[in-house]
């Protein structure tokens, strides 16, 4: 629907207008930070894709596509990437989508200064108390070699392509 659409550019041009003069460093963080103060992780939906390994197209589309975090505020990893993409991407930074079927997860890799780097926003935790909140970057801007110690990368020879040969 148009109203969907609507508010999802919308929230895209919000944060592009944010961000407009900053490096692109400054803008990689930033929206980091921004969907993760803003989002909550959908930790039911989580468990649904977890216990039935897949999604009625219904649910794609209301909870897991980057509208679901865009616009609702919640979502699980695939939302988080999706939408950390379409942000910076709308921001005329190059992002992608990875995922691991093994881990049944995704997250993003950034190009920042002409190299690549993963980031993984549903990895990384916003820390709360009662006057303040912390977001941890535990997973940002990690090499490939790094991030595979923790993370199962379905193409990597994509991953290889994109770090190596175009450096």
């Amino acid at each position: 629907p148009a109203s969907t659409i609507d508010a999802e550019v919308n929230v895209l041009n919000e944060i592009k207008a944010y961000t407009n003069g900053m490096s692109d460093f400054d803008k990689a963080i930033y929206i980091h930070d921004y969907l993760i103060l803003n989002g909550e992780y959908d930790i039911e939906l989580g468990e649904i894709i977890e216990n039935t390994g897949t999604l009625t197209e219904e649910l794609r589309k209301e909870r897991y596509e980057k509208y679901a975090l865009l616009v609702n505020g919640t979502g699980v990893c695939g939302s988080y990437a999706l939408a950390y993409r379409a942000v910076l991407n709308a921001a005329g930074m190059e992002c992608l989508y990875l995922s691991s079927d093994t881990m049944n997860h995704a997250w993003n890799m950034v190009k920042l200064d002409e190299e690549w780097y993963h980031l993984d926003l549903t990895s990384n935790k916003s820390i709360k108390d009662m006057e303040s909140t912390i977001v941890l970057h535990t997973y940002f801007n990690l090499t490939t070699d790094q991030m595979e110690k923790t993370h199962k990368i379905n193409d990597k020879e994509l991953v290889h392509k994109i770090t190596f040969d175009e450096s």
